[in-house]
């Protein structure tokens, strides 16, 4: 009686040790596909959050871009037409604060994401009710980091989904750094008159620092070359 009960137990045992030994591996797997990711959605409706994500991807690159045109301020992305915005004037700083160019980054990016999400007309199958594109931005040294939140109620075949934040978007765009070189650029100016610029010429950061002067004011470009592009982040304002 002794062996049978002992035997039972040791049966008891394996299937405790099996069924502990599946679960670990099966909430394993399940983390390995996202499923614990409060970004995950229904297979159904992914392509829906694809593409809303790389329209917000999207639209928030052409808002940094542009910004750095403005010197912080969305002005347009027509080059030809824009203003320079002047940092100093009169012995005095106009510069924006770095939490100041990341509301207007996050103000910018809803206006440019209406046109790339065109109305989900690339969906027609999907039954779609969508809430406003709510922005938050973080400027950091060695990117921008966008977070989303844009509620949509889809359904389809019979199923209603809900749809409501996203994963935050990178920008590997150094626009901590550059904020921090202008600032720098701007007390310089403001003590010196102009004298002494040049030295930010020779960094180590791989930017770079360009001054024109023109009749009424100095202008600054600090350049940042893109990787894998034959292109360059600019970021630009005037000194009065």
């Amino acid at each position: 009686m002794y062996s049978e009960n002992k035997k039972g137990q040791v049966t008891l045992f394996v299937i405790l040790a099996v069924v502990i030994v599946a679960s670990i591996l099966g909430i394993y797997v399940l983390k390995q596909q996202g499923f614990f990711s409060p970004y995950h959605v229904n297979s159904d409706v992914k392509p829906v959050y694809d593409f809303v994500r790389g329209c917000i991807e999207k639209t928030s690159n052409r808002a940094i871009y542009s910004i750095g045109l403005g010197g912080g301020y969305y002005l347009g992305e027509n080059l030809s037409s824009l203003e320079i915005t002047s940092y100093t004037l009169n012995g005095r700083s106009y510069a924006p604060s770095r939490a100041e160019i990341e509301e207007e980054i996050a103000k910018t990016i809803p206006t440019l994401f209406s046109e790339c999400i065109n109305k989900f007309n690339n969906f027609k199958e999907f039954d779609m009710i969508n809430g406003s594109l709510k922005i938050n931005v973080s400027i950091n040294e060695e990117n921008v980091i966008v977070g989303s939140e844009y509620p949509i109620a889809i359904k389809r075949a019979g199923s209603v989904y809900q749809i409501s934040n996203y994963e935050p978007v990178s920008i590997p765009i150094r626009l901590g750094l550059i904020y921090n070189y202008s600032m720098e650029i701007v007390d310089t100016y403001l003590k010196t008159g102009g004298f002494g610029l040049i030295y930010l010429s020779e960094n180590s950061t791989n930017l770079g620092f360009y001054f024109v002067d023109y009749q009424n004011y100095t202008l600054v470009d600090i350049s940042e070359p893109i990787k894998n592009k034959n292109s360059s982040y600019e970021f630009m304002f005037a000194l009065q």
